[in-house]
């Protein structure tokens, strides 16, 4: 027996209770909202990748280096290196696992780091430490490894799009006002 919050008035009851004593909510309408919550959440945990369990998050400290300094991410027209992809270290902190890659017009070829980061403000990033590729794949699970390369596969299809969709619009104003 354990004490849940009712749905309807938030007032503590047993789980064993057919109906709230406070306001009559009947316990049919708490399993289906708690059903509705629990897919919910399994959807998002499944699509939002995370470490969440101590002995991964200790054995990546455990194989973190230090860095003295940030890698230089620079493009040029979408060529050069980038930062991608975003596993989650510490949601309580904003620490996140990310890599940098080779890239050609915003798609990552070759993957040339990967890096313990906290993310400060959109875009700016503290770098707390550097991951050996290989050390780091043979410690995070399958699952976890396929959503990393999704996350990676959306931010890099994100910027391929916004780059061609700038790219048509400046065409379009150019003969836009050529023509005038």
């Amino acid at each position: 027996m354990a004490l849940i919050n009712c749905p309807e008035c938030n007032s503590k009851i047993s789980d064993l209770a057919l109906s709230c004593p406070n306001c009559g909510c009947p316990q049919s309408s708490w399993k289906k909202q708690s059903q509705k919550q629990n897919f919910l959440t399994r959807f998002l945990l499944w699509f939002f990748p995370i470490i969440d369990d101590d002995y991964t998050r200790n054995s990546i400290i455990n194989i973190l280096e230090k860095v003295s300094f940030a890698p230089s991410l620079k493009t040029i027209n979408g060529c050069g290196r980038s930062i991608y992809g975003q596993l989650l270290f510490s949601d309580s902190e904003n620490i996140y696992i990310k890599a940098t890659f080779f890239t050609i017009f915003f798609i990552p070829i070759i993957p040339t780091g990967a890096y313990l980061v906290k993310e400060e403000d959109y875009g700016s990033y503290v770098f707390l430490g550097k991951l050996p590729i290989c050390k780091l794949l043979s410690i995070l699970s399958f699952s976890q490894i396929i959503k990393f390369i999704i996350s990676v596969i959306f931010t890099s299809a994100s910027m391929f799009v916004v780059f061609f969709l700038g790219m048509g619009l400046l065409v379009y104003l150019y003969r836009l006002f050529k023509a005038l």
